[in-house]
């Protein structure tokens, strides 16, 4: 019997040794990797420094009706490490929020035209380089007012995109504040963690 008490104590002691060793070993790591930000993230929270990931609460009705206010949602800082952006993409960016203050906010709408495309909206419809889009993700009644009909032709500038919320009537978009830059962008929305709607998945496919 106290042979056995002894072995389970040495045992014990031993078992204690790894798992300190693991837990600092993981930590070491977790220290590099937000020293490192081998990601390239601009933001100091632990999530996408470490993991290349981050999650968002959606705030506005501005891209319903995908995105409902209140969602939360995925979105992979690494997506453009060694990609480029892509139209319709749902991306997160930020934007200055006023001329009288530095502080930015994150934004998030769906990407319509990028560097050297050009751009113009006719009777609701959208144009890229010519080409009607397919727009199904929009609601007709989401699009009346006038500056959601009608847009003149523009020249997307390099290394910027043109970016628009899915509620046209209800969006803080490029139309008003003008393409933005590339370097502005923090990621790509990839998933819908939850939704009071009830709808969940990759948002690749929406």
């Amino acid at each position: 019997m106290d042979l056995l008490r002894r072995f389970l104590k040495l045992l014990f002691q031993r078992v204690h040794f790894i798992l300190i060793g693991m837990l600092v070993c993981a930590l070491t790591v977790m220290v590099l990797l937000y020293v490192i930000n081998p990601y390239d993230v601009k933001s100091k929270n632990i999530r996408p420094r470490i993991f290349g990931l981050d999650i968002y609460r959606i705030p506005s009705r501005s891209m319903q009706p995908l995105l409902n206010p209140g969602d939360i949602i995925v979105v992979s800082n690494k997506a453009y490490l060694e990609a480029d952006i892509k139209r319709n993409e749902i991306i997160v960016f930020n934007k200055i929020q006023n001329k009288n203050s530095k502080k930015t906010l994150p934004f998030i709408k769906r990407v319509i035209a990028i560097s050297g495309d050009l751009l113009k909206i006719e009777k609701g419809n959208t144009f890229v380089n010519g080409k009607k889009i397919s727009e199904s993700y929009i609601k007709d009644s989401n699009r009346l007012k006038p500056y959601s009909t009608r847009l003149s032709e523009i020249s997307i500038p390099k290394g910027h995109l043109f970016v628009l919320g899915d509620n046209r009537d209800n969006s803080n978009d490029s139309r008003i504040f003008g393409p933005i830059s590339i370097s502005d962008v923090v990621g790509k929305a990839t998933d819908i963690l939850y939704s009071a709607e009830g709808v969940k998945g990759n948002l690749g496919k929406k």
